[in-house]
């Protein structure tokens, strides 16, 4: 008999679960959408997820339907382990109803791939870009002006903005990240009276996938937007000018 070490026998055992949950009828519905994507095209989906059978919050039901139907995975494997539940493994629930209805919208936008990029910085009337991280809009486009050692000007009316992050921040839902941002930075921000502290906070949060923040010659920003938008960023906008001086304003 062949002796495996520790780490060979997890790996073994993970894969064999994995395995076993693809091979379930739900599962194997999810599975098979790789088969319609494109050469090199990423595929998603979830190596780890609880239900009611452990510790989860959601039934069987419900997380295949939220996987499968909601978050469109190519794949997702059920986890279940551990936790004192109440081992409730019903399948008859009605389907998931998803809390946030702009949760596609989400997953959308932060799942296409700033692509443009390449082409654009083939241009000449393109200065800088950036992609909008972890220091927010107003944190990179700083950066921006630091760089160029120039001010900023940004009008809020022309930011694209995911309308369901405009309610929840409006309700105080934000993350401490933005607050620790606008720390770091806000005295470099001149914001116009009309403004209130959600717009503050939508403009120093932080960004996992956010899109790209382009600097290019005025007469060029209508060849940048068709070049954007060509590729699927219909939401691209012109949202403000470079002067001189130091600095960001929002008006």
């Amino acid at each position: 008999m062949t002796q495996l070490r520790l780490r060979e026998i997890a790996l073994a055992s993970a894969c064999v679960c994995a395995a076993a949950s693809i091979a379930l009828p739900p599962f194997a519905t999810a599975a098979n959408k790789a088969k319609d994507k494109a050469a090199g095209a990423y595929v998603t989906g979830d190596f780890h997820n609880h239900s009611t059978c452990s510790d989860g919050t959601l039934s069987m039901k419900k997380l295949i339907d939220k996987s499968v139907n909601f978050w469109g995975l190519d794949w997702f494997v059920q986890a279940d382990h551990g936790g004192a539940s109440a081992r409730n493994c019903t399948l008859a629930e009605d389907p998931f109803t998803p809390v946030t209805p702009a949760y596609q919208d989400l997953i959308a936008i932060t799942t296409k791939l700033n692509k443009p990029g390449q082409v654009l910085a083939q241009l000449d009337t393109v200065h800088a870009l950036t992609d909008v991280t972890g220091f927010g809009l107003a944190g990179h486009l700083l950066e921006l002006c630091r760089g160029a050692k120039l001010s900023a000007q940004i009008q809020w009316d022309a930011i694209p903005v995911i309308e369901e992050a405009v309610k929840l921040v409006q309700e105080d839902v934000y993350t401490g990240a933005s607050v620790r941002n606008w720390s770091g930075y806000g005295h470099e921000i001149q914001m116009s009276g009309a403004l209130q502290a959600w717009h503050q906070n939508l403009l120093s949060d932080p960004q996992t996938s956010g899109g790209l923040l382009i600097a290019c010659d005025p007469e060029a920003s209508d060849q940048v937007l068709e070049i954007l938008r060509a590729d699927g960023f219909t939401n691209a906008k012109n949202i403000g000018t470079f002067a001189e001086g130091s600095g960001l304003s929002v008006v």
